[in-house]
């Protein structure tokens, strides 16, 4: 993918409110940056404090880090005092597809696994051709973005995709919310886990 990094961003607010600095400053402010492809923020649960994920999309490893220097946030101390349980993690992109929805996206699915030994080009392969069959249905992805995770080992990978609604995700994996660790696929994977969030702040 030409260097193109995938920066995600977890950690948990302390405090009510978060969402709005998150729309208002804190990721309002990377929007205009050089050599942003991308950018979502997310929660989990229904309550202000919890866990959130910001997404990122770089063109590059050196744009993002021009970008958000010592880490995201950090040109605003003050609410990151109001955090906790910071994870950043950034992986190389193998599959970047964003495509051109009728609606902002409501759901960002975190999709992390293990391949079995060897598989991971064939994967990712797979994640690429079915994301553009599932775009050119009405019910399909927003976005989809996968990295492999190296420190984690060579068969690893993580995958970021933005949908409008639970039913495109239930169409396009086979599963519902009961069963939300469904996949298409699953032939080439030893092991994997799915978190789901609400998009708080789109493209």
């Amino acid at each position: 993918m030409n260097g193109q990094v995938l920066r995600l961003d977890a950690f948990r607010c302390l405090r009510p409110a978060y969402d709005e600095l998150l729309r208002t400053e804190l990721v309002a402010e990377l929007l205009g940056r050089p050599g942003l492809i991308d950018a979502y923020a997310a929660r989990q649960g229904p309550d202000d404090a919890g866990p959130r994920l910001v997404v990122t999309v770089w063109s590059s490893e050196d744009a993002m880090g021009a970008a958000i220097g010592a880490g995201f946030g950090a040109s605003h101390p003050q609410h990151v005092e109001s955090t906790t349980d910071h994870r950043p993690e950034t992986v190389e992109l193998l599959v970047g597809r964003r495509y051109l929805p009728a609606a902002a996206p409501l759901i960002l699915r975190l999709f992390r696994g293990r391949v079995c030994p060897g598989e991971l080009a064939a994967y990712a392969e797979d994640v690429h051709h079915g994301s553009d069959e599932d775009a050119h249905r009405d019910n399909g992805p927003v976005a989809v973005y996968m990295g492999g995770v190296a420190n984690k080992g060579p068969d690893a990978f993580v995958t970021l995709s933005a949908w409008r609604e639970w039913t495109d995700i239930e169409a396009a994996t086979g599963g519902d919310i009961h069963r939300p660790r469904a996949t298409r696929r699953p032939e080439r994977l030893a092991d994997w886990d799915v978190e789901h969030f609400e998009v708080v702040i789109a493209p």
